[in-house]
């Protein structure tokens, strides 16, 4: 039964508080570095004449690593059903093909909702039916979109947050004068309620709205066609908890800390670069300055006159702390430090290279995991509404995902051949494989340049040219006589014999 106005005031209000919000906002923040630099003293900025901060952004490259390994080129989707027959498989996966590809769900928007779930903890997709003057077929006029996480408030039914109760989705919309109007969808498998938000203030978001005795009220109440809600939600990790974690969010302070070594470093550079000297016993006088910037020149009242010199600062230990700030960010997001450039040396390959992306492997299986749930219920729900162009009601379909190791092109071509010599791949697909764009082309040329290099296609162009010669009658194929010419014969005679004879 759908909530009450006033209980869904008071239930949107205490989810626009929810820490989940705040922390989307500090993860994306560093995601794109968007936080506080830290700056040298200013005394050391005085010094030096210019201002300077220092950052080195790690978290973008964590992210980044991990939603490359996961989506690789794209995602390709496979329908199965047991009491399905091939026919409708094949369509079915044709069918929901296409829907992809009309979203842009086969790379693009798939990349945003695994950067996002990877950056913030969260991901949603929602499914839009089309509107009722839509030409063309339905499949070409589903939408499914990613949505922020931060304008989507699911309610669930039970602790366990496996069936949602509701789904309030926020909108807003700029009138003519400038003023942000907000919008409320709240979805319930029955209904589809339509709140609106009683605030002309261009300034104030929704969740400011509220805190300012603002309130939302109902507008409209409408029948949920789709008979469910047509949201899924992907947590980044499972857990009892209903929203998930971000990437980053063991790694902020390590990042912070990353910044204080640097800064360090960077002070002991410029300001301790040079020797720091002492002058005890001189006889300066009063308001003297010594001009030897960015060092500095201390006078020790003293009977006897001396000079004492300290060396320059050393870099060493912060460049070790740094290192191991870096090593420490690896270590708690389970990313390979060849991932980022960081190798011991040589060129890892085959298995050398798959052990060192053991941890992020272990790390993105449970990802794809979480992944490939959402999109079957995503699936489910597709099917259900496309009923009426694919039979498709006893097929599933699963969106494979074709990340993995970087291409290790060695061992890739190993394989095929093993593969190839064994009848369980065919070269043609192989060089597909290894990224060959124009197969038939490339098979032209290596055909062109090494006739021997394939056997049964240099057969089938030999018997192509023999037939061709028969055809204009350049070639005969009627068997040769059996008495022997008297040319054959004279080149008999003159043949030397044969050692032995």
């Amino acid at each position: 039964m759908p909530l009450t106005e006033k209980a869904f005031q008071t239930w949107i209000q205490e989810a626009e508080t929810h820490p989940r919000l705040a922390n989307y906002d500090k993860f994306n923040d560093y995601w794109l570095g968007n936080y506080d630099d830290i700056v040298f003293p200013a005394k050391v900025e005085a010094m030096l004449g210019v201002d300077i901060s220092v950052k080195a952004n790690m978290c973008f490259p964590i992210i980044n690593i991990k939603t490359q390994f996961v989506l690789g080129t794209g995602v390709t989707i496979e329908a199965s059903g047991a009491d399905a027959t091939d026919e409708q498989i094949t369509e079915s996966e044709r069918w929901l093909t296409d829907v992809y590809e009309n979203n842009k769900l086969l790379y693009n928007n798939m990349l945003k909702l695994i950067r996002t779930t990877a950056i913030k903890g969260d991901g949603f997709a929602r499914i839009s039916m089309p509107d009722e003057d839509a030409e063309g077929d339905l499949k070409d006029n589903i939408k499914v979109r990613v949505l922020n996480p931060s304008l989507v408030f699911p309610k669930y039914m039970s602790d366990d947050y496996e069936e949602m109760e509701l789904c309030a989705i926020k909108t807003f919309d700029v009138n003519d004068l400038g003023v942000f109007e907000w919008t409320a969808q709240v979805w319930y498998e029955d209904v589809i309620q339509i709140y609106k938000l009683d605030t002309t203030d261009p300034t104030l978001d929704a969740k400011a709205a509220v805190e300012t005795d603002h309130e939302w009220w109902l507008q409209d109440t409408l029948d949920n066609e789709f008979g469910f809600i047509p949201v899924v939600h992907f947590p980044n990790l499972i857990s009892d908890q209903e929203f998930g974690v971000s990437d980053l969010h063991n790694v902020t302070t390590l990042q912070a800390a990353l910044l204080k070594y640097l800064t360090d470093q960077a002070i002991t550079a410029d300001y301790q670069a040079y020797k720091r000297i002492f002058v005890i016993g001189a006889m300066t006088a009063q308001g003297k300055q010594w001009d030897v910037s960015p060092g500095t020149v201390t006078e020790i009242p003293d009977p006897n006159a001396k000079v004492t010199e300290i060396e320059a600062g050393d870099l060493k230990a912060f460049i070790d702390a740094a290192d191991q700030t870096i090593d420490l960010m690896m270590i708690v997001t389970q990313t390979p430090a060849i991932a980022l450039g960081r190798s011991d040396g040589g060129v890892p390959s085959g298995y050398s290279l798959e052990v060192q992306y053991l941890p992020l492997k272990a790390k993105t299986q449970e990802t794809v995991a979480i992944l490939q749930a959402g999109f079957q219920e995503l699936n489910r729900m597709l099917f259900k509404i496309g009923e009426s162009e694919v039979g498709s009601e006893n097929v599933k379909a699963d969106v494979i995902f074709s990340g993995g190791l970087p291409l290790d092109k060695a061992t890739l071509v190993e394989q095929h051949e093993i593969q190839i010599n064994n009848r369980t791949l065919s070269r043609a697909s192989a060089m597909k494989e290894e990224g060959v764009a124009d197969v038939e082309a490339e098979q032209e040329l290596i055909d062109s340049e090494d006739f021997n290099v394939n056997a049964r296609r240099r057969l089938a162009i030999e018997t192509e040219s023999v037939q061709g010669q028969i055809d204009r009658n350049e070639l005969t194929t009627t068997p040769r006589p059996n008495e022997v010419s008297e040319t054959e014969a004279q080149r008999a005679r003159e043949r030397p014999p044969i050692r032995g004879q």
